[in-house]
């Protein structure tokens, strides 16, 4: 066993971790190493330790050094992917483990969605805007791991509303890739058995006082939760089974549950009653779209009289005297 990084603790318990490494395949896991790394949230990974495991897949950690802030952690790289398990090292002096390699499969029949929730943030009533913030949970059910193709439509794919803007991603899938893809994204990332999650922002900009959303799914997913801010009139194309209000940072919402859509159904959203800016804050907001080191001198001038007029009637018009 080669020790790596060594941390000097106050605490002078030690425990030893044994284990097997199981491949299906059925490959030999002689010389196969494997690191045991020990995290602490805010710092990060503060000690390595690795050995190599038989020709029966047996492996162990003699002497490793405990402490209750700290998260262990068994990696395995292998062919290109990487398998992790965490382990629990606060109950037994002595901890025996199985870290399981599984076979592969590009079929994405094995993948499904228990739960999408849909959370609509509300909106800058100065601007014409919706924040979304979509939460999904993945599953891959079967005993293999899930390793996407090496075309767009063969990655997993997500749909996204047209004229989205600012898409952010994060997911708890290893190594995941965003890319861009017609209606949507899809991540190029492999997906082990179990549930994993995917979280992704966006902003969609709105006319009038009303906005059409249309929602592809590529997977069987058996639940969606819709939340929505109490002011809004929301619409759907799909029988609703339960309607219900919730609290959420001091704000109530709506939450809408619908359940079973199959793969490549769909869902319609209409949202109504969406509040629109007056004209002077829409006055405002095209002004702060102005890159104003490119206007002349004396467009400036005139843009500030305007300005200035502006705050002036607005100000006579909230004035009660």
């Amino acid at each position: 066993m080669q020790f790596v990084y060594p941390n000097t603790l106050k605490s002078e318990e030690y425990k030893l971790v044994q284990g097997t490494l199981i491949i299906d395949s059925g490959e030999n896991p002689t010389d196969i190493e494997i690191l045991l790394s020990r995290s602490i949230p805010g710092e990060g990974v503060v000690d390595k330790f690795t050995t190599t495991a038989n020709e029966k897949g047996n492996f162990q950690f003699q002497e490793i050094p405990f402490a209750n802030n700290s998260i262990y952690t068994l990696v395995v790289m292998y062919k290109g992917l990487i398998h992790t398990k965490i382990l629990d090292l606060s109950k037994e002096i002595q901890v025996e483990t199985t870290l399981r390699i599984p076979q592969t499969s590009s079929d994405d029949s094995i993948l499904n969605i228990p739960l999408i929730s849909i959370l609509i943030l509300g909106n800058n009533e100065s601007k014409t805007e919706l924040k979304f913030l979509e939460i999904i949970k993945i599953k891959n059910d079967s005993s293999y791991t899930y390793i996407p193709g090496l075309k767009p439509m063969e990655r997993m794919r997500f749909s996204l509303p047209k004229g989205y803007q600012n898409l952010n991603v994060d997911s708890s899938l290893i190594d995941a890739q965003v890319i861009k893809v017609d209606s949507g994204f899809a991540l190029d990332a492999y997906v082990h058995p179990g549930e994993h999650d995917i979280m992704y922002g966006y902003i969609l900009n709105y006319k009038n006082q009303t906005m059409n959303i249309k929602k592809n799914f590529w997977y069987n997913t058996e639940k969606i939760r819709i939340l929505a801010p109490e002011n809004l009139l929301i619409n759907l194309n799909a029988t609703i089974s339960t309607t219900e209000k919730a609290e959420i940072g001091q704000k109530i919402y709506q939450v809408f549950t619908l359940e079973n859509f199959n793969k490549a159904s769909s869902l319609e959203l209409n949202i109504d009653k969406l509040p629109t800016p007056s004209i002077y804050e829409n006055i405002e907001n095209k002004l702060n779209q102005i890159q104003f080191q490119y206007v002349p001198i004396s467009v400036l001038i005139v843009l500030m009289f305007f300005i200035i007029l502006m705050s002036y009637i607005r100000k006579k018009l909230m004035d009660p005297k």
